[in-house]
C-alpha cells in the first residue's frame, strides 16, 4: 500500500487550544477569499452557479434569493455532486504524537491552504512513498516524516482513515457563505438563459 500525504503539516505550536484559536482566526479571511472567487464573473464556478440557478428556476419560477442560497449551500457541501465544480469547505484534521501536533488540511478549491503557512500556523510536512523524495528535503528529514506518519496512523487508526485518527476542525463550510443581493443579481445577469425582470 502506498502512502500519499501531500497535504501534511506540522503545527508550530504544540498546544491544542492555541492551534484551535489560530485556525479559528483564519475564518474571516478564508470566507472573504471564497466570496472573491464567487464574485469573479469570468470564473467557471460562477457560470456553474448561473446554470444551477436556471435549473432551480425551472422547478420553481418564483425562486427567491433565500431558496437559491440554500440550494447553493447544499451543492457546495455535497461531495457526491460537483454541480458547482468546487467546494467551499476548508478543514484540518489534527493529530497528536509525542507532545507535538500534526495535521492534514483539506482545501480542494485551493483558495485558502496557503493561509496556514503565511500566518505561521504550520509548516509543510507532506510525505509520500510511491515516488522519490523532493531534493530539497534531506534523507534524514524524509525518514523522520515517514516514521511520524506511520506512527500516527498505526497507533491511532489501524485502518489509516485520517478522520478516525484525529480531530476535525472546520474553518469554513457552506453555512459561512452568504450570497449577497449583488452577487445574486450578477448571477441572474450573467446567464443568457435568464431574461431580465
Amino acid at each position: 500500500m502506498s502512502t500519499k500525504l501531500y497535504n501534511g503539516i506540522k503545527f508550530n505550536s504544540n498546544k491544542f487550544s492555541e492551534v484551535i484559536k489560530q485556525l479559528h482566526s483564519l475564518k474571516e479571511e478564508a470566507v472573504n477569499n471564497i466570496m472573491k472567487t464567487l464574485e469573479d464573473t469570468d470564473s467557471y464556478n460562477f457560470l456553474n452557479m448561473c446554470l444551477l440557478y436556471v435549473a432551480l428556476e425551472k422547478d420553481n419560477p418564483k425562486l427567491d434569493k433565500c431558496r437559491f442560497e440554500w440550494e447553493l449551500r447544499k451543492e457546495m457541501e455535497n461531495p457526491t455532486d460537483r454541480t458547482l465544480g468546487f467546494y467551499v469547505n476548508f478543514n484540518v484534521v489534527i493529530f497528536g504524537r509525542k507532545n507535538k501536533l500534526y495535521g492534514l488540511y483539506y482545501d480542494e478549491d485551493g483558495t485558502n491552504r496557503q493561509l496556514l503557512f503565511d500566518k505561521g500556523i504550520a509548516t509543510d510536512f507532506h510525505y509520500q512513498d510511491q515516488t522519490d523524495k523532493p531534493e530539497s528535503i534531506s534523507d534524514r528529514e524524509w525518514n523522520y516524516r515517514m516514521k511520524v506518519w506511520y506512527d500516527i496512523f498505526e497507533e491511532l487508526s489501524p485502518c489509516w482513515v485520517p478522520k478516525e485518527a484525529g480531530a476535525i476542525y472546520t474553518i469554513v463550510d457552506g453555512n459561512d457563505i452568504h450570497i449577497t443581493k449583488e452577487i445574486f443579481e450578477k448571477i441572474k445577469k450573467k446567464s443568457e438563459f435568464i431574461k431580465p425582470d
